[in-house]
């Protein structure tokens, strides 16, 4: 049994033990006013989050998240204790600091840089460029008061996918979460795979109601119409190319590139066994020009099945052939004795 002399022995030892930590940093959680030193100063005391997970970084908040609190385009940092002048910094990467200043935020990358703080229960005690003065913890983050920002953990996060494009992307979510993504699985385009410089192809693509489809091509030109599934390829290079587009759908999905493989051929040199001729708009709207330099005779317009939908009579020189009541679509245009040539009505 210990003797009351005893157990004072031991209080006093406990009670100086305490007394004699060193920490005269004021920023420090357990600063102690007239101590000298700092090798046990405590710059990171909280159990709202840990040191050792990610921390985000965003310039402005989003009213759309419930916490105010924009995930999906955050950007990385670290919170990490400098052991050798003490206290608390952000570990910014070049690319952070490279964005932040593309977008006009230099000034605070500057700031962030220069950063000194403790994180002492739910304050962050903060010493920088931009002031002295204490940020308190609102339950996800911290909201800078001056460029109105916000720092927060990873843990703060809701889980979900934050990937842009995806069919279930949600901006308030843990930034860089993927797992789970909903994508949606692009279409084939359909068309043909062989043609000539400057004879222009229909290219069709099986996508959603309401959906816009940004198309391109190494081939040449590639014109479609806003709402239209078609795309008109104009190929200017003689080669082997590809056509590749990427749906934006109504819902805010998008596909990945899906693309078809075109071959591109020269004209004969001998272009018709009977005269020389020439089309011209390719493709056309509401008038094709048919420049003929041989005698008078007809000429024939098929659609794609090889029906005739429109004859007229044809002079040497210039002709105009009235394609306003065709559809948007594949045409070819004979005049007697010729090789069938390809045009687009486009709307």
């Amino acid at each position: 049994m210990f003797s009351s002399r005893l157990l004072v022995s031991l209080a006093a030892t406990i009670v100086c033990s305490v007394a004699t930590a060193q920490c005269e940093d004021s920023l420090a959680c357990n600063y102690q006013p007239g101590t000298t030193g700092t090798a046990e100063c405590v710059y990171f005391d909280t159990d709202l989050f840990t040191l050792e997970e990610q921390d985000w970084i965003q310039q402005l908040n989003f009213d759309a998240c419930e916490t105010g609190y924009w995930g999906s385009s955050a950007m990385a940092v670290s919170l990490e204790l400098d052991s050798i002048n003490g206290g608390l910094y952000f570990n910014l990467s070049e690319e952070t600091i490279e964005t932040l200043d593309e977008n006009g935020y230099g000034p605070l990358a500057n700031d962030l840089q220069t950063v000194t703080a403790a994180v002492c229960g739910s304050t962050m005690h903060w010493v920088s460029g931009a002031g002295t003065f204490d940020i308190e913890f609102d339950g996800t983050g911290f909201i800078h008061p001056f460029w109105g920002g916000f720092i927060a953990p990873e843990s703060s996060f809701p889980e979900g996918c934050s990937i842009w494009g995806a069919c279930n992307f949600d901006a308030c979510v843990l930034p860089g979460s993927w797992e789970g993504c909903e994508f949606l699985e692009a279409s084939d385009i359909s068309g043909d795979t062989l043609t000539m410089v400057g004879e222009p192809i229909v290219l069709t693509y099986n996508g959603l109601e309401g959906s816009y489809l940004d198309w391109w091509s190494s081939c040449g030109d590639v014109v479609s119409e806003e709402g239209s599934m078609d795309a008109v390829l104009d190929p200017d290079s003689e080669g082997a190319c590809a056509v590749c587009l990427v749906e934006f759908t109504a819902d805010g999905c998008v596909t990945d590139s899906t693309c078809i493989d075109i071959t591109v051929q020269a004209f004969s040199d001998v272009r018709s066994p009977s005269a020389e001729w020439l089309v011209s708009p390719n493709p056309a709207q509401h008038n094709l020009t048919l420049t003929w330099t041989s005698g008078v005779c007809e000429v024939a317009v098929l659609d794609r099945q090889g029906r005739i939908v429109l004859t007229q009579g044809l002079s040497p020189g210039a002709n105009s052939i009235d394609v306003s009541a065709l559809d948007a679509g594949l045409y070819f245009v004979s005049p007697e004795g010729t090789t069938p040539r390809r045009f687009v009505v486009l709307r």
